[in-house]
């Protein structure tokens, strides 16, 4: 068993079987409601875990915005030669315009505080986040 970590910050360990390291695609990614019952091995609708690779399946050409208000959103696995692969780069492919994501660890109040702060300004305010 792999320990691997995924944006939520959460250690889990996962079978070799169930993703594959070398592709750094697979390596960041959002851990969703039912993941950690998915990594036990037990049969649920969905998988519980939205890939890099999975985004790029998206299309999302029009899209203005794609706020992730989760810790750690934008870290990822660095590629000699070929950059940074995250959640950031395979939202940009697939055409969203603008991202907000943390590489930090923020408390849940004060992130609540910060997105409600942050749409009403953009919404209310008319502030541009480009």
């Amino acid at each position: 068993m792999r320990s691997f970590t995924f944006i939520s910050g959460d250690q889990f360990h996962v079978p070799a079987s169930f993703i594959m390291p070398e592709n750094p695609l697979l390596c960041s990614g959002l851990v969703l409601a039912g993941a950690n019952r998915v990594i036990r091995g037990e049969t649920v609708a969905g998988r519980g875990i939205v890939t890099a690779e999975k985004i790029l399946n998206l299309r999302l050409w029009g899209t203005d915005l794609v706020v992730l208000s989760a810790c750690d959103t934008d870290m990822g696995d660095i590629r000699t030669g070929e950059g940074v692969f995250d959640l950031h780069r395979a939202f940009n492919q697939v055409g969203a315009e603008s991202l907000v994501m943390s590489m930090w660890k923020v408390p849940d109040q004060e992130t609540r505080e910060l997105m409600v702060a942050f749409f009403r300004n953009v919404f209310d305010e008319g502030m541009n986040y480009n």
